[in-house]
């Protein structure tokens, strides 16, 4: 652009390469140092920021360092070469044939420099209504933040589903399948959009290793649903949803449920949102108590949906006490006795059967019918070294008692969690500040603890990260900038328009209806180098103007008059490029369109805020630079 300005005003493109270049490579050199700074420190952030944004700081970094050795080199070569001389022959055959649309473009941008002029040497006559006008628009964006939601990420519509349904505790497994052939059919008949349907009814027995893994029994319904791209239909996963609730609250054998849009993963990238309210405790029943009245409370805040409890109802189970003084009489001991009924009830690997290839493991135990009540336990038969078979109720009792079928820790404490998920189109910021105001006024017994952990402790987590990365990234910025100017003010003159930038993506939040999320803010990030490079570009042109004589208020005007066009090409292009992402479209997009929306409104704000309020802090500044040295000189 600078190149092109040199040629319409007389000069050879050879010399118009040389001189605009040498006018602005420092600026080019300081904005590219400036986006560097912005991005390289996302390839050092931990957790799941860095996971999803280590590679985009290693891309934006390298391109654009390429890009300004070219800038700097090939393109005022290119320039040279290819551009022509102006001519009054060529400014006579500039508007014809397809020359002609330039011209009223031409037009435009002419009345918008004088425009601009005007209203820039106004701002200057002005400044304190500059100054405290904007001052007043950016502490007012703050009550817009308290208006603006949060959440950790965009929930994404990747077309699966997962339920988990349970049905009264110890019933036979041939009546969990026959359940869940019922839920089939209702599945079959009113939701065509599933394609195909993963299920398992009953889990496997203790013996199984994946049993260690995920809750066992028979009375469990496991199933994932997976469905076509969200473009080829007409509902949503969270809508689909919705409706398997309402399906799954018309049978009565069910006894509880959880459907998870995205996936069983709560709150990874692409799924539901989920939060845990942690009741620490050691007593169970105390536990188990508070955790029932908060599960109720949970249920009836607004916006919650599947709210359980991480603790199941207590299990029936078999404990056989053993007498010692009687296990030392028989010759026995508890580990020989609770080996043996462990392979009469479980199982003993006796030996592996081979066909084909293949190996099957050959296992021994009681037939069901003998390992069913407390008498067939009783009489089980445990031999000692001596060959002398003893029944087990010769050397304990077995008593039937409840109890829980797993017991959970955090940080070595005991912990039940009621767990609830988000409905749809609910932040989970607004959930978490009801269950917040819910807490405060809650009465907690001794010896229980409450604590709100889940996908809110990942957005806490990353926020935080993000913050001290932000923090970074300014020091760095503003390290660069004074290295460039040689200067601590000129920095600071910049950096006045990076709170109008956070203005303006509150703002665009706010107006779109779009939480803020991890997306977003990395978004408001990315402005600190877009917006400080506009900056850039005009401070340095104002200086130039200075060094050449030209007076404060004169060098402000002339400058922005002369820069305003390469500062609305470069935030408008930018602009331009976020509009499909912040537009939402296709399978995924959801998760980066809030950055888009976050890009598009700070930059639209900082733009027109930077184009008068960076000459007019220039002015200030330089005013008092001279004063100061008047006074020096008077001295």
């Amino acid at each position: 652009e600078n190149i092109t300005k040199h040629i319409e005003r007389g000069s050879t493109p050879k010399e118009a390469a040389i001189y605009a270049t040498n006018e602005v490579w420092l600026a080019v050199i300081a904005t590219t140092l400036t986006v560097v700074a912005v991005f390289l420190p996302l390839t050092m952030i931990s957790g799941m920021a860095g996971i999803m944004f280590r590679e985009l700081g290693w891309i934006v970094t390298l391109i654009v360092c390429v890009s300004t050795v070219a800038a700097i080199t090939l393109t005022p070569m290119m320039s040279a070469y290819m551009l022509k001389s102006e001519t009054d022959e060529s400014r006579k055959n500039r508007y014809k044939g397809l020359g002609v649309i330039f011209k009223p473009i031409e037009a435009f941008l002419d009345r918008l420099d004088n425009g601009y002029a005007s209203i820039l040497t106004w701002a200057v006559r002005h400044r304190t209504v500059v100054i405290v006008s904007s001052a007043a628009i950016f502490f007012a964006s703050f009550l817009l933040l308290s208006r603006v939601p949060t959440e950790f990420f965009p929930p994404s519509d990747n077309g699966i589903i997962a339920a988990e349904v349970q049905l009264e505790q110890n019933i036979a497994v041939e009546y969990t399948a026959k359940v869940a052939r019922q839920i089939d059919s209702v599945i079959y008949s009113k939701y065509p959009e599933i394609n195909i349907i993963s299920a398992s009814a009953g889990v496997s027995s203790s013996s199984n290793a994946f049993a260690a893994m995920s809750e066992s029994g028979s009375h469990l319904i496991n199933y994932t649903f997976r469905l076509p791209p969200s473009t080829t239909r007409d509902r949503s996963i969270t809508e689909i949803s919705d409706l398997l609730r309402k399906d799954f609250d018309q049978i009565p054998a069910i006894r509880q449920y959880t459907v998870t849009p995205g996936g069983s993963q709560g709150g990874g990238v692409s799924s539901a949102s989920i939060i845990e309210l942690n009741v620490f405790g050691y007593d169970f029943n105390a536990t188990n108590a508070i955790a029932t009245d908060l599960k109720e409370k949970l249920s009836a805040l607004n916006g919650t949906r599947d709210v359980q409890l991480s603790r199941d109802d207590l299990r029936p189970e078999y404990n056989i006490k053993l007498d010692r003084g009687r296990l030392a009489l028989y010759g026995l001991n508890s580990a020989t006795v609770s080996t043996n009924i462990r392979n009469r009830i479980d199982g003993l690997n006796a030996s592996k059967y081979r066909e084909d290839g293949d190996e099957y493991d050959i296992v021994v135990r009681y037939a069901e019918p003998f390992r069913k009540s407390i008498e067939d336990i009783e009489n089980i038969l445990v031999y000692n070294n001596n060959g002398i078979g003893v029944r087990v109720k010769d050397v304990g009792s077995v008593v039937e008692e409840f109890a829980p079928p797993t017991i959970s820790r955090i940080n070595r404490q005991r912990v039940v969690s009621v767990v609830t998920s988000l409905a749809d189109g609910v932040a989970l910021g607004d959930v978490v500040k009801q269950i917040d105001e819910l807490l405060l006024t809650y009465p907690v017994p001794d010896g229980i603890a409450l604590e709100v952990g889940g996908t809110v402790e990942d957005q806490n987590e990353s926020f935080n990260d993000l913050l001290m990365l932000f923090i970074l990234i300014i020091i760095l910025v503003y390290i660069v900038m004074a290295t460039q100017f040689e200067s601590f003010i000129m920095p600071l003159i910049i950096m006045f328009t990076l709170p109008f930038a956070f203005t303006g993506v509150f703002l665009a939040l706010f107006i779109s209806n779009t939480p803020l999320s991890l997306i977003a803010l990395i978004g408001a990030i990315m402005l600190v180098g877009i917006v400080v490079k506009n900056g850039i570009v005009m401070v340095d042109f104002t200086n130039l103007l200075r060094e050449r004589g030209a007076s404060i208020n004169q060098s402000v005007i002339n400058a922005g008059k002369s820069r305003l066009r390469p500062v609305l090409m470069t935030s408008l292009t930018t602009i331009l490029g976020m509009i499909p992402l912040a537009m939402g479209s296709g399978e995924g997009s959801e998760i980066w369109q809030p950055m888009g929306i976050a890009v598009i409104g700070g930059l639209t704000f900082s733009t027109i805020l930077t184009l008068i309020v960076i000459p007019v802090m220039y002015s200030i500044f330089g005013a008092v630079g001279i004063n100061i040295k008047k006074r020096e000189n008077s001295k």
